[in-house]
């Protein structure tokens, strides 16, 4: 059966410390960023994607502005990633 997958860790919590894109987590990124964030914390076993049902995606302000810790705290990752490849533009 498929899974639907959450996207608010890739949104909060990715990082952008050259700023292309945004800032980072809430104030932007880019998806090469995201998916390598995903990742990252795959390899070291500190999260991954997780399900929609157990982290949904919330556009409230006042939710973004809690920690990435505190989205996934209790929680199980469904998948992770271990790589990706970025295929040409048509």
């Amino acid at each position: 059966e498929p899974m639907s997958l959450s996207e608010q860790v890739m949104l909060q919590c990715t990082p952008d410390p050259d700023h292309c894109g945004g800032t980072g987590g809430c104030e932007g990124a880019t998806i090469d960023l995201a998916l390598n964030y995903i990742a990252d914390i795959t390899a070291k076993r500190k999260g991954g994607m997780f399900s929609i049902e157990d982290v949904p995606y919330n556009s409230h302000p006042k939710e973004w502005a809690r920690e990435c810790g505190d989205v996934t705290r209790g929680k199980t990752p469904s998948v992770g990633i271990e790589g990706w490849t970025k295929l040409p533009s048509n």
